[in-house]
């Protein structure tokens, strides 16, 4: 038989199963793949929208979720190679993976991921993923939205985009707006509802007062219209309202919205001056204020308010003590104990020292010509505000000294043409804020999610507390008189607390017309880009069978090695 030149092949288990291993190696050495969807770039960044309208329910859970299961997907398929980016496009864009391999960190990064009560900045967002690619040579942008947001006209991109609608329809009611005014010995709130929805639809809004049922009325909205609401003698001492629909729709983060109720808060100040129309004006403007004006022949400090919040100094410096509280010093002719006199200031061009600076919110002075000021050397505890551009002398300034605010306009306001801008009642009620610490306007009755607040302390305060609607305390830091809060992202009310019993409340809600209308877009217009934004993410991407075919191999190699012994 050995001789024999054809032999039956005998039954070998053993050669049987190495046989087998070699074959499914050999497969495994091939790399067989097929074709499947999934991104065709080495580096892939995943952007992801979390703004209000990713919320909505019109896909199952919602929209966010079925992104977060699409981008688990199309990792999964990502070649070993292959290095991915995760950036949270919220109103704040964040990297939570930057250019990993590791999948199963990128699963975690976007478990982490969640919804925000709020807009999204996509096109920092997509700078940011820009400038990323631009290092990465064969980089892909990939976009997980329903297309609900701001993009400019124009917008650069250093690689490909593609972008994947989420969402089905846009039907859709929300409260946009909710205004209270006060009325004798009641509130009357107006309430106005937006439908987004192609058809009429009926809905019931409840009006609640401190938690309580006082007002409920069936709407009929029209399509793509809206509807106003009237409701007449609410409770005057009710602190918080709250407008809701008795049943929800696919987006219920604007179904509800609150509106603060505040009584006056009434400041004492004393105006002392020779007569300045322009100044009365203004203050007059601020409902909050209760003005006693002298004229300095006829002032003393016995026939003032016995204690003023402030007091107001124009172009006026008493020959005797200054008065208590804090001060407001308006062209002043006179040292004092608080600052000094060193000539004047022929024709200052006015220059803002800082553009972030809050007293010069939304105010506009690079048109105002002033004809002369009051050179004065900038005191240790003051800062600047507003200075000249020739000299840097100030002719703003403000600080804190002896435990009281103090503010100086170096100039005469009738010697200047600020008065006849728009941007002077502006000045005047930021320039009240400050030296008020602690009034109603400082802290606004309504903000937009995520919106930061920066407000005074009142005097005195060394802690604020804030409480969230979901209860949470957070203990503000105050720094140069003034506390900082940002974490707004929660719908619905907060408490702002001081001393042993003072508080305020503000709400914040979803007023966003843009996040209620959550009609899902095909497509994002994003020009100059090298290549055209895709609308699809269906393109083909070889999906690689030999991780599995190895580990079969394994396992035929560890059953052969069994059975040999």
């Amino acid at each position: 038989e050995a001789n024999s030149p054809w032999q039956r092949l005998r039954r070998n288990l053993l050669l049987l199963l190495q046989l087998l291993f070699l074959l499914v190696l050999i497969i495994s050495l091939a790399r067989p793949f097929t074709w499947t969807e999934g991104a065709i770039g080495d580096a892939n960044i995943l952007i992801f929208d979390t703004s209000a309208s990713m919320a909505a329910t019109d896909v199952n859970p919602n929209r966010l979720q079925v992104a977060k299961d699409q981008a688990r997907l199309l990792i999964s398929n990502l070649p070993e190679d292959s290095h991915c980016t995760i950036i949270e496009a919220g109103s704040k864009p964040s990297v939570l993976v930057s250019s990993s391999q590791d999948k199963r960190r990128l699963y975690q990064a976007i478990d982490l991921i969640n919804i925000q009560s709020g807009d999204s900045d996509m096109t920092s967002a997509l700078e940011l993923a820009s400038a990323i690619a631009a290092r990465k040579p064969d980089a892909e942008i990939m976009i997980y939205s329903d297309g609900n947001v701001d993009l400019p006209a124009r917008l650069a991109i250093n690689s490909r985009v593609r972008y994947q609608p989420i969402g089905i329809n846009g039907d859709n009611q929300a409260i946009s707006l909710v205004n209270l005014r006060s009325e004798g010995d009641g509130v009357t709130a107006f309430i106005q509802v937006i439908n987004q929805s192609t058809s009429t639809v009926q809905r019931r809004l409840t009006i609640l007062a401190d938690g309580q049922l006082v007002d409920a009325q069936d709407l009929d909205i029209p399509a793509k219209g809206q509807a106003s609401i009237i409701s007449e003698g609410l409770p005057i001492e009710t602190k918080v309202f709250e407008a809701k629909f008795t049943d929800s729709d696919v987006l219920t983060l604007d179904d509800t919205a609150w509106a603060v109720h505040r009584a006056p808060d009434i400041q004492n100040v004393t105006l002392i001056s020779h007569g300045n129309r322009f100044l009365e004006t203004a203050l007059g403007l601020l409902s909050n204020l209760e003005i006693q004006t002298f004229r300095p022949e006829g002032y003393s400090l016995e026939s003032q308010n016995d204690s003023p919040n402030l007091t107001i100094l124009d172009c006026y410096i008493p020959t005797d003590t200054l008065p208590a509280g804090n001060l407001l010093f308006i062209g002043p002719i006179a040292d004092t104990s608080y600052f000094s006199i060193a000539g004047s200031l022929e024709n200052p061009k006015p220059q803002p020292y800082s553009d972030t600076d809050a007293l010069l919110k939304y105010v506009d002075l690079s048109e105002v010509s002033i004809l002369d000021s009051t050179s004065i050397k900038l005191p240790d505890w003051a800062r600047p505000v507003l200075i000249d551009e020739n000299s840097g002398k100030p002719l703003i300034f403000i600080g804190q000294v002896d435990g009281r605010r103090i503010a100086v306009i170096a100039f005469d306001l009738r010697n200047s043409d600020l008065p006849l801008h728009v941007a002077y009642p502006i000045m005047v009620a930021n320039l009240m804020d400050w030296l008020l610490p602690g009034s109603v306007g400082e802290i606004p009755a309504q903000v937009s999610p995520g919106e930061a607040i920066t407000f005074s302390s009142p005097m005195g305060v060394t802690e604020i507390t804030v409480t969230s609607p979901d209860g949470s305390v957070t203990l503000l830091e105050i720094q140069n008189g003034q506390a900082i809060y940002a974490d707004t992202n929660q719908l619905g009310v907060y408490q702002v607390t001081w001393g042993e019993d003072q508080s305020l409340f503000f709400a914040a809600n979803l007023s966003n017309i843009q996040e209620s209308d959550i009609l899902p877009k095909e497509q994002l217009s994003l020009i100059d880009n090298d290549t055209k934004t895709q609308s699809s993410m269906s393109r083909e991407a070889r999906l690689e069978w030999w991780h599995p075919l190895a580990f079969l191999a394994l396992i035929l190699l560890t059953f052969e090695w069994l059975v040999y012994n």
